[in-house]
């Protein structure tokens, strides 16, 4: 008898540290805007700030491991999730939706802008580094040097350094 009522009180007790899980539910998805076919060049942040939407809720609502892992030709939905997006490039609409998009000014075409100065790339500057160094806009310099990877610079490469105007 003492027996028994070991195991149980044991069992008891493992099942008190080891609590039960139950069946979780899942929020719903908020509401699609339209669907966005992904064109050469564009970031999850230009798409986002195209539709005035939450770039992080882009990414979690197609179950993207990263915001940098899209590709041309790749379908994403754009969830109605209105947020407020620093200045930089806006991709083009591809459909209308809910969500308002603020006009940034003056958003340059690539290698369109008259240079101010060159620099040359030193191994482990960043663009950002750059950008900082000179006192002009981080979008600026990468739409003057055709970027669109602003991750990606290499040391030896020239850049122009557009006024920072």
């Amino acid at each position: 008898m003492r027996r028994v009522l070991l195991i149980v009180t044991l069992t008891l007790m493992l099942l008190a540290l080891f609590p039960v899980r139950t069946a979780q539910t899942h929020a719903p998805s908020p509401e699609i805007l339209c669907e966005h076919v992904v064109r050469a060049g564009e970031s999850i942040f230009c798409i986002a700030r195209a539709y005035g939407v939450d770039p992080y809720a882009i990414v979690r609502e197609n179950g993207l491991l990263s915001p940098n892992l899209i590709y041309a030709g790749m379908s994403l939905h754009i969830p109605n999730v209105p947020a407020e997006l620093p200045a930089g490039p806006i991709c083009v609409r591809q459909c209308e939706g809910n969500a308002t998009v603020t006009p940034i000014p003056e958003v340059l075409q690539c290698g369109e802008c008259a240079c101010a100065a060159e620099h040359r790339v030193i191994y482990g500057e960043t663009l950002t580094s750059i950008a900082v160094s000179y006192g002009v806009n981080l979008w600026t310099l990468a739409g003057c040097n055709c970027i669109h990877n602003l991750n990606f610079v290499t040391a030896g490469e020239q850049l122009c350094i557009p006024s920072s105007e």
